[in-house]
């Protein structure tokens, strides 16, 4: 299928099930920044591959939402899709509300997935509807039955992050986050964010492009704690280790089942990074209680052995990302990588992340420069964050000025796939830099 044939296929979905908009946004049921391919639903339907941008499907019309950093990509892949570009953040651009508004009537809905927006989201967007008399209908997943090849949710294991990198055992951790529940008066905290479940469980995975965490949710209660996760990633290792935490195990995919007859006094859930799916599966005399989980502010304070770990990875990265940018400039000055062309400046696979480059007028766009010649142009090279064992070195940008290449064919200068290739080589697949 190309995309007007997706395009097509989903609005054949629309009539029989009382549907006039479609709002696809680009995230998972975990609210994350980067989905496994099963979740990319927008790129499916869209065809645009940035990691940003919400898709919105009518009867007649659609288009397509993204940030600056991919107006010049946007552009390029929607050509001939039959899907508008609309550049975020312009004066003349209308908000997906405003849109929406002059193209509906008063009385009918905009659908969405319930599992793909937070609380806060949907809640919101009831506000801001309901004042053009529009309303919002909690529909479901609508590429289910059209998306023929789609991949199957992540199943890879999940594997036990050692406690000489971790620092603190899954059961200390366990035990800080009921005592500042119980501060709350709360009885249970639901999570949903990947990253604060790994924190708390000293586990990982590799189900998300670039980043080490694993697909699953987590409730805690001041009697036992209870982990969503699909049976096939739960190694013998992993399932011993649980056992010995006490922490419970049930199907991934019943997870909302569960919540429905949970009695819990009452519930502590993030507004922000629970879909609203979960927050309305909740059993009706469980009191939600909403607010911040005390895990975010946990982790963000460092025990010796992490503070060790970042100080490590930081200089392995350093060395890297030096050597790497020293081939660079060794490579242009004896013309050896001109005039290669940039492929998809996507960041991740493993336990790191790629590295990001742009150059010239895209480089000068990204960064929020001026770049008056776009032969003569600004290299940005984004070497963003990476996760080694026992620690993530954070992202450092960096800028070499004009001259510094050239590009062929009347093409945007970009720099090209081996450099992006080459720069892996230096940082090393394993998260070990070479």
């Amino acid at each position: 299928q190309n995309i007007k044939e997706r395009v097509h296929a989903l609005r054949m979905t629309f009539h029989p099930n009382y549907i006039k908009a479609f709002i696809i946004p680009s995230t998972d049921p975990h609210l994350s920044e980067y989905v496994a391919p099963h979740w990319m639903s927008r790129e499916w339907i869209s065809g645009f591959t940035g990691s940003a941008g919400t898709a919105v499907i009518l009867m007649d019309k659609a288009g397509l939402w993204t940030d600056s950093r991919y107006f010049l990509q946007a552009a390029k892949e929607l050509e001939g899709s039959g899907i508008t570009l609309y550049k975020e953040m312009l004066p003349e651009t209308p908000s997906i509300t405003e849109f929406l508004c002059q193209h509906l009537k008063p009385g009918e809905s905009v659908s969405i997935d319930g599992k793909m927006f937070s609380v806060q989201q949907v809640e919101q967007m009831k506000e801001e509807l309901a004042a053009h008399q529009l309303q919002v209908d909690i529909f479901g997943d609508p590429l289910k039955n059209i998306w023929k090849d789609r991949p199957s949710i992540p199943d890879s294991p999940a594997f036990i992050y050692d406690i000489k990198y971790a620092g603190k055992s899954c059961e200390e951790k366990i035990s800080a986050i009921r005592e500042e529940l119980k501060k709350k008066g709360v009885y249970a905290l639901f999570i949903s964010a990947l990253d604060e479940i790994a924190w708390t469980l000293n586990l990982r995975g590799n189900d998300v492009h670039c980043n080490p965490v694993i697909v699953s949710y987590l409730l805690i209660t001041q009697d036992e704690v209870t982990y969503f996760i699909s049976p096939e990633k739960v190694t013998p290792e992993v399932e011993t280790y649980l056992k010995k935490q006490q922490i419970g195990i049930q199907k991934y995919d019943e997870v909302e089942t569960f919540l429905n007859s949970f009695h819990g006094e009452n519930i502590l859930i993030d507004p922000r990074k629970t879909n609203y799916a979960i927050y309305s599966a909740i059993h009706p005399k469980c009191s939600i209680i909403r607010g911040e989980s005390p895990v975010t502010l946990l982790k963000a304070i460092r025990n010796k052995q992490e503070i060790a770990g970042i100080h490590a990875a930081m200089q392995r990265d350093g060395v890297a990302l030096v050597r790497f940018l020293k081939w660079l400039e060794e490579s242009v000055s004896a013309g050896g990588a001109e005039r290669f062309h940039s492929g998809n400046h996507r960041r991740g696979v493993g336990l790191y992340r790629y590295p990001c480059p742009g150059a010239g007028l895209r480089a000068a766009r990204m960064a929020r420069l001026s770049c008056g010649d776009e032969r003569q142009g600004l290299y940005r090279y984004d070497a963003g964050e990476r996760d080694y064992h026992d620690g993530r070195a954070a992202g450092r940008d960096q800028y070499r000025g004009r001259d510094f290449f050239y590009a062929a064919d009347g093409d945007y200068p970009a720099i090209c796939q081996l450099w992006r290739q080459r720069a892996s080589d230096f940082y090393g697949r394993d998260g070990n830099s070479a």
